[in-house]
Parts: structure tokens; C-alpha cells; sequence
């Protein structure tokens, strides 16, 4: 898909550029990378399509927490609350902050990434935010102020479109594969000092 994706966006510049996918492979230096957003499905399916395109190690915390304590996210949360399902998934994250060549995708709506406390873990990595959020609500403010501190923000419009997670993910990945963004937009920031 990347390479798909650079030569797409490449033959417009008239070869001036290098080939977008080398210089991302190049620049990650094996920096693992880890997707953020509140649609853990999302965040799973598209650190499985990035792990394949760059060779790294596709993990998700969800699969993890639920190794670990032998129960589904679903059953922590209903019977210990969200912030036990934080806790949890920032273990995860710090054991996993050493790891190279991995991507990892968080768990949404409420898990580790949601909180800004818990960022120190993704500190090392180059964050992306899934953002499929056409407008804010006041709930949901706190938790886009901590993905907010991703390198590179994914906003999704899914205005008017049945937003289930495989739709999403593929035209996305289709879109990019042509080098088009028709309902999607992609920025990047750097939040650090290099």
C-alpha cells in the first residue's frame, strides 16, 4: 500500500521526490508506532495493515488485557469501571515502550490513550490518531485533548456514511492506495524536539 500510495503521489512531482514509502521506512529507524482513537477496531485493523506494509510486529492491547486477566475488556469494565481498564492497558503500553518495529493499537473509548496521564508509556513511539469524530461533545472533549498529542492526526469524516470500522479502514486504505483523500484528511506535527 505505501509503495502504491508514494508512486501515486510521486508522478505528480516529476520524480523531484524521493519515494515517499522509502523515506517513512527510512525516518521510522525502527520507531515502533502506535495507533490511538476511540475505535478499537479501527486502531486494530490499521496497526495490522501499517505492521504489514513496514515488517513490524502487529499488537493490539485489547488481545493483551484480556490474555493477562483471562476475562474480555467488556467484563473489566462492567464489573471494575473504566479506569481499571486504563490502569491495565498503561501496564501494557510500558512493557511494550521498549519494543521495536511494532505497531500497536490501543484500546478506544476510555483505555490508557484516553487519558493524558498515561501518554508517558506512548512517549518514544510515533502516535497516529484514528479521529472519526465529525463534532466533539462535551464528554468526549477530555479524551480528544490527550489524543490531540499524536505526531500524526487521521481525521475521518464519516458525516452521512455508515461508519462501521471495515468500511472505514478499507477506503481509507483505498483512497491512500490511489493517492486520493477524498473524505479523510491527513495532517502531521511534530510535537517533540528531534
Amino acid at each position: 500500500m505505501l509503495d502504491r500510495f508514494a508512486t501515486s503521489r510521486k508522478a505528480g512531482k516529476a520524480g523531484k521526490e524521493k519515494d515517499l514509502a522509502t523515506d517513512i521506512i527510512e525516518k521510522l529507524r525502527n520507531i515502533s508506532i502506535a495507533i490511538v482513537g476511540d475505535n478499537t477496531a479501527a486502531n486494530q485493523r490499521v496497526a495490522a495493515l501499517l505492521a504489514g506494509e513496514l515488517e513490524y510486529v502487529p499488537l493490539d492491547t485489547k488481545s493483551i488485557v484480556e490474555q493477562l486477566l483471562k476475562c474480555s475488556v467488556e467484563e473489566l469494565v462492567a464489573q471494575e469501571g473504566i479506569t481499571s481498564l486504563a490502569l491495565v492497558e498503561a501496564a501494557a503500553l510500558e512493557s511494550l515502550s521498549t519494543n521495536i518495529r511494532c505497531c500497536i493499537a490501543t484500546c478506544g473509548g476510555g483505555g490508557a490513550a484516553a487519558r493524558g496521564d498515561c501518554w508517558r508509556h506512548l512517549f518514544g513511539t510515533v502516535t497516529v490518531w484514528l479521529d472519526d469524530h465529525t463534532e466533539a461533545s462535551q464528554d468526549a472533549a477530555p479524551q480528544r485533548e490527550a489524543y490531540a498529542q499524536a505526531e500524526v492526526h487521521v481525521k475521518v469524516d464519516t458525516a452521512g456514511r455508515q461508519a462501521d470500522d471495515d468500511s472505514v479502514v478499507d477506503e481509507i486504505a483505498r483512497d491512500a492506495s490511489a493517492g486520493t483523500t477524498s473524505w479523510w484528511s491527513l495532517s502531521v506535527h511534530f510535537t517533540k524536539d528531534a
